[in-house]
């Protein structure tokens, strides 16, 4: 039995069980896992992962609810009974001298913070205020949640916001976010640059008080409105700028159009390069990004090839990319055998093996050949890279366990609808039920903390048995909700998704160290999003 690095398949696609503990056990909380060369055991309890002989992947399952000489008769048709001794006692050793492979499981799932916590948090930690200044839009994209492929969500209208309530909400961010370590203003639509004058109200506005230098300003936009008068405001008050753009001409043009069908490529590309020939600091400040979305059919390869090799594009901008297929959308990395919808994606996940393997992406954090396999796969990895673990003094599975991977409504992000409603996030749907608060009377706090103790409860067993306990990916609001609501089976969904995911982002991690032990030393600096 040996312990892999710590900090740690080619690639193994072999599956265990995956699903969580049903009860309470006296046998060791974990979850077992193979590459091709090797059997591994992810231990919750202390977050470290072992590597195990054949022997002990087997008797695991039944050591403590088996005594040592059931065990051996059980297993006896397969292993000689000193094999199967000598695996029973090694399992007995670590437990004792390394407090490796205990039984220990929490007996109550807490609310991480108290209501008083929740309060002095929203009202000194806000991070990032959202101004959704435009519900209208110059094109009509196929996929977009605002048009007819979401009914749960508005439809597009040409309503703006007004200059009242985007001072209201930005008085009421400022007051209440003065200890956070990063603050944000961002714009969001629709499209945004369709209220321009509100853009330049709301900047000049903050930044009149020289208290607010440290605020990033953003945006998100589709790039058809980038004019010689919009960039010379955007870069002179370095504005970030995400543009949606989904690849070559012919990808993009197949869903992204105009009001009158018409493909809209040549629109983007050509407010981007005006943009960047008049402002080419923004070819290296990291104040530019692009947003490259996926839909089923889609051949991601041939995004890639476009990414790595367009003059559009240079080190110093990076690429997002996510999926409108619900097969793969906040879960890309689980890639399920049976519905490979996104043409490629396959073969561009095991390219980004490979470089993990070589050390090439370490070496060429910025180089174009990485952008888009580092946005769509990287992020499982890293989360993995930087997991909890254990110490004497801190163990990570306690008897009553404060443990949520939802962020707390309203702190992280605040999106304000309109007409000055404040919403979870921009990814949730405007909903009675998501609605947190509002620009005249700010965030209900109570609201707040309902929201999140119902998060926490609604599968609080399920969770207090699940192997992934202290390294769940299935936190966000938008992915655990029923046509706007929050609910035990949507959450259970999302569970499902995000143990699957993880367990083959396990298997890989630990494949690519066999090859590289150095592999993901690189992510030392880097934050999990």
């Amino acid at each position: 039995m040996s312990d892999c690095n710590p900090k740690q398949s080619y690639i193994g696609s072999q599956f265990s069980a995956i699903v969580p503990q049903c009860e309470d056990k006296a046998t060791p909380f974990i979850h077992k896992f193979r590459t091709i060369r090797h059997k591994y055991i992810y231990d919750v309890n202390t977050g470290r992962i072992v590597q195990v002989d054949a022997v002990t992947w087997d008797i695991i399952d039944d050591f403590g609810s088996l005594s040592k000489s059931q065990i051996i008769s059980k297993y006896g048709p397969r292993y000689k009974s000193d094999e199967i001794s000598i695996a029973h006692n090694d399992i007995k050793h670590v437990r004792q001298q390394e407090g490796l492979l205990l039984s220990t499981r929490p007996k109550q799932i807490m609310m991480p913070h108290t209501e008083d916590c929740i309060r002095q948090m929203l009202a000194s930690n806000r991070e990032q205020l959202i101004l959704n200044v435009s519900e209208a839009c110059n094109f009509r994209c196929a996929y977009c949640v605002f048009g007819e492929a979401d009914p749960t969500r508005r439809s597009h209208t040409g309503r703006m916001m007004n200059w009242d309530t985007a001072k209201a909400a930005i008085d009421e961010f400022l007051l209440n976010s003065k200890k956070a370590d990063h603050r944000a203003v961002t714009f969001y639509g629709g499209e945004p640059l369709l209220n321009l004058e509100l853009l330049r109200r709301c900047v000049a506005y903050i930044r009149q008080d020289p208290q607010n230098e440290d605020v990033y300003f953003g945006l998100t936009t589709n790039g058809s409105l980038l004019t010689n008068e919009v960039g010379k405001f955007l870069a002179s008050a370095n504005v970030g700028i995400t543009v949606s753009l989904d690849g070559p001409q012919h990808v993009h043009d197949k869903y992204r159009r105009g009001q009158g069908g018409n493909g809209t490529w040549h629109m983007v590309v050509n407010g981007v390069r005006r943009f960047l020939d008049n402002h080419p600091e923004y070819k290296t400040n990291g104040r530019m990004r692009f947003a490259a979305v996926s839909v089923p059919g889609t051949d991601v390869l041939e995004v890639d090839d476009f990414f790595r090799m367009s003059d559009l594009f240079s080190k110093g901008m990076g690429t997002s990319a996510m999926s409108v297929d619900p097969s793969c959308t906040t879960f890309l990395e689980s890639l399920p055998s049976e519905d490979r919808r996104l043409h490629g994606i396959e073969e561009l996940y095991q390219n980004f093996i490979c470089n993990l393997v070589n050390g090439k992406i370490g070496d060429n954090l910025t180089d174009r050949a990485f952008v888009l396999q580092r946005a769509y796969f990287e992020q499982a990895f890293l989360r993995l890279h930087k997991r909890p673990y254990a110490t004497q003094d801190h163990p990570i599975i306690t008897d009553r366990m404060c443990v949520s991977s939802a962020c707390i409504p309203g702190i992280r992000r605040t999106f304000v609808t309109v007409d000055g409603d404040y919403l979870v996030c921009e990814r949730v749907p405007e909903s009675d039920y998501m609605i947190i608060g509002n620009v005249r009377e700010g965030v209900d706090v109570s609201k707040v903390r309902e929201m999140y103790k119902e998060w926490v409860e609604c599968n609080a067993d399920e969770c207090r048995l699940c192997w992934c306990l202290t390294i769940c990916q299935a936190g966000c609001f938008s992915n655990v909700h029923e046509n706007g609501v929050v609910t035990q089976n949507a959450k259970r969904k999302a569970c499902t998704i995000s143990r699957e995911s993880i367990h083959r982002s396990l298997i890989n991690y630990c494949s690519v160290l066999e090859h590289n032990p150095k592999a993901f030393d690189y992510m030392a600096d880097i934050t999990v999003a």
